[in-house]
């Protein structure tokens, strides 16, 4: 597979190798899944052992693994409060609410106000 770089690369690489490098790594290993995200990391302790926890390239898949993590619990708890919060109450929110929806329809003209 060949890789295409842009300018920003090339200038982002002249500018730190290091910091180019962990930036390119870092984009493409957040697309992974997270359960090849922990092989990844499973598989550098069996190579390295103790010391792979030391490693850039370990640090920078745990902080991926932990971002994912931390993403997921917070859509978990907005999931929940959306579903009490959005949870009716009888009739009367839901007419207010449809009047609101209505209203805004006339305001930004999806719906056309009769002629007088």
């Amino acid at each position: 597979m060949r890789r295409l770089y842009a300018a920003s690369d090339v200038r982002a690489y002249a500018r730190c190798r290091r910091q180019w490098w962990y930036e390119r790594r870092s984009t493409e290993l957040a697309a992974l899944e997270p359960a090849v995200i922990a092989e990844r990391m499973a598989a550098l302790r069996r190579r390295h052992g103790a010391g792979a926890e030391e490693a850039p390239a370990y640090r920078l898949l745990a902080d991926l693994a932990s971002r994912g993590e931390n993403l997921e619990r917070g859509a978990r708890v907005h999931r929940a409060h959306a579903a009490r919060a959005l949870r009716p109450s009888g009739c009367l929110p839901v007419a207010g609410l449809l009047a609101g929806v209505l209203l805004l329809l006339f305001r930004y003209g999806v719906i056309p106000k009769g002629r007088s």
